[in-house]
Parts: structure tokens; sequence; C-alpha cells
């Protein structure tokens, strides 16, 4: 036992109770006493002989207070008592302190008649990289002599003293905004024993510091893919944010995924996770959760993205389980129909859920999906509408995409509204014949044809003598003919266009032009004509390839109004491309003469 005892100071580390016992003894530095009591200063600082020093001044062990330091350099750990902490965080290559607090403490030995050269004593979070400031005097801590500059270590003559004789504590460190020093005080707080928030209580401070920077950096930042390297002032104001965020969770969370999220679908940003999150999403999902907090982001990331239907419902995120789904492969075979028509029946009854991108499989849910086809008439095969109206699958689909009422038994009713108010064929007359027979000869359209009978303007005769179908419907050619000259089927349209029917197909269902349900609008087809012209029938008139064509337009800035993927053919504004490609605008408009 040495003869100079010290007080003993609550949550002492063993280094700080070493330097004050070694002041105490009137020694000029801490590996003087290491020398005095056979010790080196490495046992001293990595914490292997603190419960000798203990002993050697006289504390009683019921009573000790002080705080053990140990480290386990295979781990990458330092226990400060039973606390873990990163080995990186946690540095006594030099001390640092509050000098407020170590007036404090010599103003406190005045009053109680200690002496005041040991009375200064170091507190454990200020070894602490990630602590920079005093959370009780809001001032940020120092680590250099105000009278040298000189960096101070353990190897000093005191905690208050530099071994140029310098008072540490005569200057105060830069003030620090109270809103900056949560993290230090849980820290403090954690190191005394209270666990702190609940997002935070359940891990040990060696795994919050990385995630609740994270935290930090994904309120801060803007959208990028990748997280740059930090900077250790960067870092500071990461783990400020992080705390605020923590704070108030989840709100304040979901306010900077919002921030975050804006631009995305513009700028080379997908819809999607990356286009959302960007990093923020490609480090929690490739990292396995660590800590409590590392669980709240995921899951509060997950309903940040489905509110915004930035993914699917049961699209998993991060690897977990979530309930059996199918896809809509799947769910188009369950259903017995072609992908599109099942997806079309299974968005309008509300099973595909919001957040489908294109390229990216989405789930549904079995019971679901089983719900919305049980609930509609069972679906009609295509096979089986073909047999019932007697005509070709090609030919059905067509009648289907016409007449198709969205309920299973569309080719039975569409047989029985075209037998209403047919008569019995006329005896004597040689010009009639089936529907389909009619339609080859006339060159009319079958659905064109069909729309005529329900309209009341072809005149239909039943011989269902050995027919079956359609078949069994009789019209009479010359009256046909007529009325097909006096409509525009789809394919005659886009002949007098010079398309493809399949382009003329496509500028229906984009709503270019009209059609009514005997064939194309006139009126629209001359309109459209006015304005747009094919790039074939250009090319055709000007006496050049289509190719030449092509690129003479786009080297004059011609760009098309329509063309692939979404239409089949080139088509351009009329007006615009023949004057780039020489035409005189009287010879337009004639392509419908």
């Amino acid at each position: 036992m040495l003869p100079l005892r010290i007080r003993p100071r609550p949550m002492e580390p063993g280094h700080s109770m070493a330097l004050r016992l070694a002041t105490r003894q009137h020694l000029p530095s801490l590996n003087a006493l290491a020398s005095m009591v056979n010790m080196t200063i490495g046992d001293i600082l990595a914490g292997r002989s603190t419960a000798i020093l203990a002993a050697l001044a006289g504390f009683p062990k019921e009573k000790s207070s002080y705080v053990a330091i140990s480290i386990d350099t295979a781990t990458r750990t330092a226990m400060i008592g039973s606390e873990a902490v990163f080995i990186n965080d946690f540095s006594l290559a030099s001390r640092r302190w509050c000098s407020t607090c170590l007036r404090e403490d010599i103003e406190l030995a005045r009053r109680t008649g200690e002496p005041t050269s040991t009375a200064a004593w170091s507190r454990p979070a200020w070894d602490l990289r990630s602590v920079i400031a005093c959370h009780r005097h809001l001032v940020a801590l120092l680590e250099t002599c105000p009278s040298c500059s000189r960096v101070q270590d353990w190897n000093g003559p005191a905690i208050d003293r530099c071994a140029c004789g310098g008072y540490l504590a005569q200057v105060d460190g830069r003030p620090v905004p109270v809103d900056e020093v949560a993290w230090e005080t849980f820290v403090t707080a954690r190191l005394a024993g209270k666990p702190g928030p609940p997002l935070l209580a359940p891990d040990p401070i060696r795994t919050l510091v990385p995630s609740i920077e994270r935290v930090g950096f994904a309120a801060n930042s803007e959208w990028t893919v990748s997280r740059m390297r930090a900077s250790p002032s960067e870092r500071a104001a990461a783990r400020r944010t992080g705390m605020a965020v923590i704070a108030n969770w989840p709100g304040a969370f979901h306010d900077a995924l919002d921030r975050v999220c804006t631009g995305m679908g513009g700028d080379g940003r997908p819809r999607g996770l990356v286009g959302g999150y960007g990093w923020v999403h490609g480090e929690w999902a490739h990292l396995s959760p660590v800590t409590r907090i590392d669980t709240e982001v995921r899951s509060e990331l997950r309903r940040h993205a489905l509110h915004h239907e930035i993914v699917a419902e049961a699209e998993p995120m991060f690897g977990e389980a979530l309930p059996h789904t199918i896809s809509m492969t799947a769910a188009a075979r369950v259903c017995g129909m072609s992908y599109p028509r099942a997806r079309k029946i299974l968005d309008a009854e509300g099973v595909i859920p919001g957040g489908v991108r294109r390229g990216v499989a989405f789930p549904l849910r079995p019971e679901a999906v089983a719900a919305a086809i049980s609930s509609r008439p069972t679906p009609s095969l295509l096979i089986d509408a073909s047999a019932m109206l007697g005509v070709g699958r090609s030919q059905t689909r067509r009648l289907r995409a016409q007449f198709g009422t969205g309920h299973g038994d569309w080719s039975g009713d569409l047989l029985t509204r075209l037998r209403e108010g047919a008569t019995r064929r006329p005896i004597g007359i040689s010009n009639f014949r089936s529907l389909p027979a009619a339609c080859r000869s006339t060159g009319v359209a079958l659905e064109d044809a069909c729309g005529f009978v329900l309209q009341k303007s072809l005149s239909t005769f039943l011989d269902d003598q050995g027919t079956t179908g359609i078949y069994t419907l009789m019209v009479d050619t010359s009256q046909l003919r007529a009325l097909g000259r006096s409509h525009l089927s789809i394919e005659r349209a886009a002949k007098l266009l010079g398309i493809h029917h399949d382009a003329m197909r496509w500028l229906i269902r984009s709503g270019k032009m009209s059609k009514t349900i005997n064939g194309v609008c006139p009126t629209s087809l001359a309109k459209f004509d006015g304005q747009y012209i094919a790039a074939a029938r250009l090319a055709a008139r000007t006496s050049i390839s289509l190719n030449k064509l092509a690129a003479l337009l786009s080297h004059l800035g011609v760009r098309a109004a329509f063309g692939p993927p979404l239409c089949r053919q080139i088509i351009y504004e009329r007006a615009e491309a023949e004057r780039a490609s020489g035409l005189r605008p009287a010879e337009t408009g004639a392509t419908l003469h």
C-alpha cells in the first residue's frame, strides 16, 4: 500500500486513478509510478493492473467504484466496465477533458478539504472518439495545452497539468448547442448503467455507432447510388442527426425518405428501390441487421415503399419470409387463360397490388386470385368459342375483341343475338350464302358483317340443316357488298393510309382514330390523313428508299409522330415531313381518293 492515498471517484477509469495516484506520490509522470510498483505504463493503460493499483491506493473492495478497462484485440472490442465499445472508438493515445468539469472538481476539493492537486479526474466517456463535447456544460472537449499547444497523453504530471507547467482548465472549449449533445448524453448515461431510449437499449455502444451514423447519413444526404467516404466531422454530424431522427421515430425517418425519393422516375432514376432510395436501401439490404435500429429501419423502409407504391405488397425487400405467393404467369395458368387476359381481369378485381414495375415479377396471393376468379362466370376458352361459332381461332379472337362482354359465355350470347329476327331461307333465291362465305366473297370482315346484322342493316335467314354456329346465318351477298362499300373496315382503312392493319389497330386503341361497330369513322380517317403520312408512302412519292428517307428526315430534325416499339410503322406529321422532303403542299391529302 502506498503511503499517500487518494479519494475514490464514481465511475473513474483505472488509468485516471493511476495518474492521480502518481500525482499524490509527487511523482513526475505515470511512467514513474509504473516503475515504482514493477509495472509498465502499457499494463496500466490496458487495464491489466487496475485491481492492484486500487489495492495500493487503499480502496476497500466492497466500496470500490472505479471502472475496469479491458481490451480484446481479437474481436476489436474494448470493455469499459460492462459496456462494449469498438476499439477504434476507444483511444488512450491522447486524453481529452472538459475545463469546466476540472474546475468544478477542484472547487469541490477546496470545500471538502481534499488536496486540490489530485482532485481533478477523467470521465470514462472522454476516452471515446465519438464523444466530442461535454453534455453538462455544452462545450467541446479539449486535448491540447493552452500554454504550449501540446497534445496531452497519459504520461503527464497530473490530470489538470501539462509537462510544461501549464494549467489545462484555464480556457473552455467552443460552445456547443444543446441539440448537438444527444449522443454524448446517451453515452454518459449508458456508461453509468442506464439503458437509454428503447430503440438503443438492447445493443452495446460498439454496434450502435455505425447504425446511428447510417441513419444520420440517410437523413442528411441527397439521393446517390453509393455512400461516399465520410470525414470525422461528417460522421459527427451524422451521429447528431441520427440521434435527432431516433428521438422522433419513425416520423422523422419517413420525412427523410420522402426527401430522398424526390425526383424518382426522372433524370435517369427509374422507379423502384434503387431509383427511390439509392444506397439507403442497398446498405440495409446487403448487410444483416445487427442492432434493433437496423431491424426498425428495414421495417419502416418497407412501410414507406408500400405506402408510396414503390414495391408491391408481397414483394420481398430484404430477403424476409413472406406469405406464400404465386407469380402472374402461375396465376394465368390457374385461371386457364392467357397472361394479358388474366392480368386484365385480376387488375379489374383489385388483386394486382400497387408498385408493380416493368421487368420485376410481382407476387400475388393465391387466395385472392381464387376469390377473383370465383366471383366471375367460368371463362370460355378460345377453342370452345371457336367450336361454338364454327369459325377459326383468328376470326374468333377478332370477334371476341369486338363483341366480348367480359363474361364466360360471350360466344353463345353473340350467336343468340345474331339469330334474333332471322327468318327461314326463301326458296328460289340463289345469291344467298352463309355469313362467313359471303364475307370471303365480298371482302368484308366477319366482325363488320356481324355488326351490320346486330344493327339490323343486314337481313339474315336461318339455314340450320347440316350447319352450325355462324354458318347457319344466310345473307344476301349483294346487300353485304353494298354495306361494305359504305363502311370502312380496319383493313380497308389501313390500305387507304398505306399502313399495316396492325398499325391501324394500334392507332385505334391509342385513341388517335375513331371506330364504330361497323368500322373506322370516315371523318376521323380523313382528318388523320390530312395531318399524318406513313413513311412508306412518303418514300414512294420521293422515289428514295425508306432507310434513306428516315436518315434524311432525322438529319433535318424531323421526328416521327408514331413508330416502334409502340406502333408497327413509322408515321410522320404530314406538313413537316413533306416540307422537309421537298413535296409541294398541293400533293397532299390525295390518299383517300
